[in-house]
Order: structure tokens, then C-alpha cells, then sequence
């Protein structure tokens, strides 16, 4: 993950301490997590968590990463941009993944935007 994350710039790696639960074995140890420089994801005003890291008691939402995908996918692919070519440009493109992180930072800016001239498109060079 830190390479295709790019540790330092969206996340930083950090220790938590306390009581970890893991598979019902509660854990009084130091664990590495990493924590987005751009906070939750958000959709509607409402913070998202990875569906996929089962927790407990909390007030989040949850999706799977592939709906997360699939959102994604939904407001920044350029027209008529399939499904798999976009997460493959996430995976392989530093820049496409920076100005969906920087859209993200600042409020969704959609593709509908994007073609009403509300926001510039992305550039092609990557």
C-alpha cells in the first residue's frame, strides 16, 4: 500500500495504542494504521469506513472498497471511461489518483461539473 498510497503525501503511517480486538482476542499491543491527510471519505456530509475492517460500536458508515470503486468510478470517469480501465488508471497513474484525492479534499467536483465548465478537466498526461 504505501506505494500505491503514497505514504507521506495522502497518509501517514502512525502507532495506536491500547486495547486492539482481533478475531475476539483482545490485543495490549502498539498497531500500525495508516490515517488519510484528507480525512474520512464522505458521502452526503456522512463519514464512510472500509466495510471490509469489521468494527464495533462505531457511529460511521460503512462501504466496501468496490463500492467505493464504483462511486468513484460514478462521478470521475471521463465519458464513457469503463469501469475497469478506471481503476486500472487509479492503480498505474500517480496523477490520476492525486487529482481525485485534491477533488475529494475540497468537495466532490463531478464529471457533470466538469462538462458544465464548472471545474477543469483532468489533464491527459499522466
Amino acid at each position: 500500500m504505501h506505494a500505491t498510497e503514497q505514504l507521506s503525501r495522502n497518509y501517514d503511517l502512525i502507532e495506536l495504542h491500547g486495547a486492539v480486538e482481533v478475531d475476539d482476542v483482545a490485543l495490549e499491543r502498539e498497531v500500525l494504521s495508516y490515517r488519510s491527510r484528507y480525512g474520512p471519505l464522505r458521502v452526503d456530509g456522512r463519514a464512510l469506513r472500509l466495510a471490509e475492517v469489521p468494527t464495533v460500536g462505531t457511529r460511521f458508515g460503512a462501504a466496501y472498497q468496490s463500492g467505493v470503486l464504483a462511486l468513484l468510478h460514478h462521478h470521475f470517469a471521463d465519458s464513457g471511461e469503463i469501469y475497469a480501465a478506471f481503476v486500472g488508471d487509479l492503480v498505474a497513474s500517480s496523477t490520476r489518483r492525486e487529482e481525485i484525492m485534491a477533488a475529494l479534499a475540497g468537495g466532490v467536483a463531478t464529471r457533470r461539473a466538469r462538462a458544465a465548465g464548472q471545474e477543469p478537466a483532468r489533464s491527459s498526461a499522466r
